[in-house]
């Protein structure tokens, strides 16, 4: 008897000792925490002309500071895509040119030596006629004697990317494709393209008896928004690329100069629905919505800086501009608004001497280079390498170049 209670007992025990004692701890999953991307500083401004002088104000229409206050006549500037170079055109002694501004130092440069002054086309203040960048911010697409060239920002090797005397505004997308206004006769303008390689070009719209102008790619290359002319309304449309679908997405017939920010959530452009006489910088969506005032006290020709703010700001102290310099803007009245002559100003002119080059209609650039004596080498020879910078003058007396 005892023996089999025993035998009870240690059957019992067997049974019950597994599930006695203390539990095993579960193993604790620690959360991992969801990465955070780490925000990128970075300067946005919208550049623009005011009364013959180049601005910046923030997104938001404050912070208005003066650029590069040399007493010159400033107009239609473009941002390279760094956010470091601003090109733009100087209007002294009667004669346009192209220069750039350095904000890393705070120095201005001209980069081409036109005596002469632009076309009526391309001072038309609501025309818009800046230039374009390549993506590297190295060259500079723009028109002259309305064919697109190239150069490169420093004002060399410039090349004649069209030759029929009929092309402006010219705009590039990041992989390199370019887009610019045809005009094909008096009262009709249409927005042309061509590849990277500059070659075959296609006709993007077809408007009879209408002008398209001042055309801005999207970030993303697939879209262009630009200014509509008809008659003496200017309105802005977008149109797809892929689908070849055109829409306004403004109706007042007083908006032009339109440009993309840089991450597409906004365009910016200029509208005088408030006065005739005095433009003013607006900003909405790219599809015509949440259309707000940001610069009430005149301004054309926006465009968009945008740079990552890898290294410090460079800090300068503005040099004022001369008491005798005259930039007055004019009136801007619809069908009487180009840039009008400002007294010329008295400057030293400090970059190198050009070599000069004809270019002769129909061709690149000939071989005719005279030989002037540089005042100073504006680029460090490289061993190794033969190059002879070039920058492109049109002869009068021929007509080459024009």
């Amino acid at each position: 008897m005892k023996n089999k209670l025993l035998i009870i007992c240690i059957l019992f025990l067997c049974v019950i000792i597994p599930f006695s004692g203390c539990k095993k701890k579960k193993a604790e999953i620690k959360a991992v925490p969801t990465p955070v991307p780490t925000a990128v500083p970075a300067l946005d401004k919208i550049v623009y002309t005011s009364n013959g002088s180049l601005h910046w104000i923030d997104r938001d229409g404050n912070s208005k500071q003066e650029l590069f206050p040399d007493g010159k006549s400033k107009w239609f500037p473009s941002v390279s895509p760094d956010g470091w170079t601003i090109a733009y055109w100087v209007q002294q002694n009667g004669y346009f040119n192209l220069w750039t501004g350095n904000l890393r130092n705070n120095r201005a440069s001209q980069i081409t030596f036109d005596q002469d002054s632009l076309e009526g086309d391309t001072t038309n203040l609501k025309m818009s006629n800046p230039g374009g960048w390549t993506a590297d911010s190295t060259e500079i697409i723009y028109s002259r004697h309305k064919n697109i060239w190239k150069i490169s920002k420093e004002g060399y090797n410039p090349v004649a990317l069209t030759d029929t005397h009929d092309c402006v505004s010219p705009s590039l997308s990041k992989d390199g494709k370019l887009i610019y206004i045809k005009i094909e006769d008096a009262n009709t303008s249409n927005i042309y393209s061509r590849e990277a390689d500059f070659v075959n070009e296609t006709r993007l719209t077809t408007y009879t008896n209408k002008k398209a102008a001042s055309p801005s790619f999207s970030p993303d290359g697939k879209k262009i928004v630009f200014t509509l002319f008809e008659g003496e309304t200017s309105n802005i449309a977008v149109h797809d690329i892929a689908s070849g679908k055109t829409e306004a997405i403004t109706l007042d017939g007083k908006s032009h100069s339109p440009v993309y920010s840089y991450d597409g959530k906004d365009v910016i452009f200029v509208n005088f629905i408030n006065n005739k006489y005095i433009p003013e910088i607006w900003i909405m969506r790219p599809d015509g919505t949440n259309r707000m005032k940001i610069a009430g006290d005149g301004g054309v020709s926006p465009y968009w800086l945008h740079r990552i703010l890898d290294a410090p700001l460079p800090t300068y102290t503005p040099t004022p501009a001369p008491a005798s310099a005259d930039k007055t803007l004019p009136a801007v009245v619809p069908g009487n608004n180009a840039v009008s002559q400002p007294a010329a100003v008295n400057t030293v002119q400090t970059t190198a001497a050009p070599i000069k080059a004809t270019v002769k209609k129909g061709s690149k650039l000939s071989a005719n280079i005279a030989q002037p004596q540089p005042t100073q080498t504006p680029i460090t020879s490289i061993p190794g390498t033969v190059a002879t910078p070039i920058r492109a003058v049109p002869n009068k007396s021929t007509g080459a170049g024009w």
